[in-house]
C-alpha cells in the first residue's frame, strides 16, 4: 500500500485561517489557507518520470534586479518609496566571542514583477527569507520563491530542520496593487511531519510538483531513504 493516499483539502471561506484534517491518518498535518478564492486543494502521488520531465520543461525567466542595491559595510539599505531619503536598513551583527549569535543579511534582488525586494537572513543554524515592499512592509516566506509559469503564483518550501521550525510548503498569489503595494496573498500552507520537501517545480497545467523524503528517514537514518513525488492541484 502506498504511503500517500489521495488528499482533499476544502477551504471554508468564512475563515481566513483554519486547520483542516484530511480523510486519513494525517493528524500531524496543519494546513492553513487564506480567504483568497482558491478553495479546493488536492495532493496525489505521481511518478518520478513525470516530475523529471516537468522539472526539465520548467523554464521561468524571472525579472530580477540584483545590482541596483549593494551591500556596503555590512549594511543593506532598502529604499522606502514616497518618503524622501528613507531606507529600511539591514545591518549584520557580529559577535567575536559568540559566533552562534551572529546574523548575516544578504540581498537577493528586486523582483520587478512582484515589486518587492528579497532578503535572506542567516543565523547560526537557520536561514529565513522575507519580501520587503516599497512601503516598508515585510512578508516572511519559507524559502526562495518558485514562480509559476503564468507568474500568478509562487511556491516556497522548507525541508525538515531544527525542531519547532516549519516543515512543508506555502503557495502565494501575486496581485498588482499600484496604490497599496500589498501584492502577496498566502493561499495555502502545509506544516506537517509526514514528509520533508526537498525540491519543487510547476508543471504546464499550473500544478505544483514536489520531491519529498519520508520523515521516517530522519527518525531512523540507518534505514534506506524513501523518496516520493507529489502533485498539488488547486481550484
Amino acid at each position: 500500500m502506498k504511503y500517500f493516499y489521495y488528499i482533499i483539502i476544502i477551504v471554508i471561506f468564512s475563515a481566513c485561517k483554519q486547520s483542516v484534517k484530511p480523510p486519513f491518518e494525517m493528524e500531524k498535518i496543519n494546513s492553513n489557507m487564506s480567504n483568497s478564492g482558491e478553495g479546493i486543494f488536492s495532493i496525489i502521488e505521481i511518478g518520478k518520470d513525470y516530475f523529471d520531465k516537468a522539472k526539465y520543461d520548467y523554464n521561468v525567466v524571472l525579472n530580477i534586479d540584483t545590482i541596483s542595491i549593494t551591500k556596503r559595510d555590512g549594511q543593506i539599505k532598502i529604499p522606502i518609496r514616497w518618503i524622501k531619503d528613507s531606507n529600511l536598513i539591514y545591518k549584520d551583527k557580529n559577535f567575536p566571542n559568540n559566533e552562534e549569535a551572529n546574523i548575516t543579511y544578504n540581498y537577493l534582488g528586486y523582483y520587478r514583477d512582484i515589486d518587492m525586494y528579497l532578503i535572506e537572513t542567516r543565523y547560526y543554524e537557520a536561514i529565513e527569507y522575507c519580501f520587503v515592499s516599497p512601503n516598508g512592509s515585510i512578508t516572511t516566506i519559507w524559502g526562495k520563491p518558485i514562480v509559476s509559469n503564468d507568474g500568478k503564483y509562487f511556491a516556497c518550501f522548507r525541508p525538515y530542520g531544527l525542531e519547532g521550525e516549519p516543515n512543508g510548503i506555502q503557495i502565494w498569489k501575486v496581485k498588482s496593487d499600484l496604490v497599496l503595494y500589498e501584492g502577496l496573498y498566502k493561499i495555502f500552507e502545509m506544516n506537517q511531519l509526514l514528509f520533508s520537501p526537498i525540491n519543487c517545480c510547476w508543471d504546464i497545467n499550473g500544478s505544483l510538483l514536489m520531491q519529498a523524503e519520508k520523515m521516517q528517514s530522519y527518525y531512523y537514518p540507518k534505514e534506506p531513504n524513501e523518496t516520493y513525488y507529489l502533485k498539488l492541484e488547486f481550484k
